[in-house]
């Protein structure tokens, strides 16, 4: 098994079964350290329990040098690496990704069901992935003042100012006219979430993060969600 989990900051794979991974940070801040050493350890405790298991920690390039959906392409074209270079089988891939990597992942599920048209002729189609873990996922990147955003403000070390005007203003940069980077309101034309997200799907978060409410709108139209965590 591959879980490939997705974060802004270097590539790195650890040997074993396979997972990948999204960038988190909000498009323009590198991943903490800690968070490799965390990754490390959830490795080697598969490891202690007889799992085969390989991480590829997948990075992206940062905004505002890099808009989006550079990152999206970055992240299909690592995807279409692992099925088409190291002919590894998509129903051996679990995707992982954080905050903004999760975000990212979602997109990319998107865009396997229905090519991004900035994108679509510069990678092959995809497959879907076996599973999806998301952690923490960024559902929307407008209109953050509303919901948990606004209830749960002194229970998040997130800035608002920060993560609406400077995080996905400048990684969007009005480039996303069809509405493709919010993943409640469904884009015309696109699939319900229940046709996109993979047969196993784990969903991470906790109930005093400014993304509360978003992620519980988001719980609602995945209907194939097989274990949710939220945690009090």
């Amino acid at each position: 098994m591959v879980v490939v989990w997705c974060s802004i900051f270097q590539v790195c794979t650890v040997k074993s079964t396979d997972i990948n991974g999204g960038p988190g940070a909000g498009y323009s801040s590198v991943t903490p350290y800690m968070f490799i050493l965390m990754l490390l350890d959830f490795h080697k405790q598969l490891k202690d329990k007889g799992h085969s298991l390989s991480i590829l920690f997948m990075c992206t390039k940062l905004s505002p040098e890099y808009k989006y959906p550079a990152q999206l392409l970055e992240t299909a074209k690592a995807y279409s690496y692992l099925l088409n270079t190291l002919h590894l089988d998509p129903n051996k891939i679990i995707f992982a990704g954080d905050s903004s990597g999760a975000h990212i992942l979602l997109q990319l599920l998107r865009h396997i069901h229905r090519p991004h048209p900035l994108i679509a002729n510069k990678v092959p189609i995809l497959p879907k992935p076996k599973s999806l873990i998301l952690m923490s996922p960024v559902i929307r990147t407008v209109n953050l003042r509303t919901g948990s955003f606004k209830t749960n403000l002194d229970t998040d070390y997130v800035n608002f100012n920060k993560l609406e005007n400077d995080w996905f203003a400048t990684w969007k940069d009005g480039q996303d006219k069809e509405g493709l980077c919010e993943h409640i309101n469904r884009p015309q034309g696109a699939l319900p979430w229940k046709q996109i997200l993979p047969e196993d799907m784990l969903l991470l978060w906790g109930a005093n993060e400014a993304l509360d409410s978003d992620v519980t709108d988001f719980l609602e139209q995945a209907v194939k969600v097989i274990q949710v965590f939220r945690r009090c």
